[in-house]
């Protein structure tokens, strides 16, 4: 854990600034999506498909165990997917 000197620093550091930029980025990127024709329907699939890619690359990055509960709760959201689709 980084030592900040004060609520600036720990808030307006490189690596927050990079997160939100992130954040911002992948929201204009949904937007200039869905006014291209992607149907609206899909947006609670494209969501949750997000959670399957966090746990795949938070492993691939930072090496987070992947542990059975993970596996369990990513086979549920794809379930819920195959459901949804039906």
């Amino acid at each position: 854990m980084e030592e900040h000197k004060g609520v600036f620093g720990e808030y307006l550091n490189w690596k927050v600034i990079l997160g939100y930029g992130i954040m911002f980025g992948t929201m204009f990127f949904n937007i200039f999506i869905f006014s291209k024709g992607v149907d609206y329907k899909n947006s609670p699939v494209m969501e949750s498909i997000a959670n399957i890619w966090i746990m795949l690359l938070s492993f691939a990055f930072f090496r987070e165990p992947i542990t059975k509960k993970k596996v369990l709760g990513n086979l549920l959201i794809i379930c819920g997917i195959i459901i949804f689709y039906l």
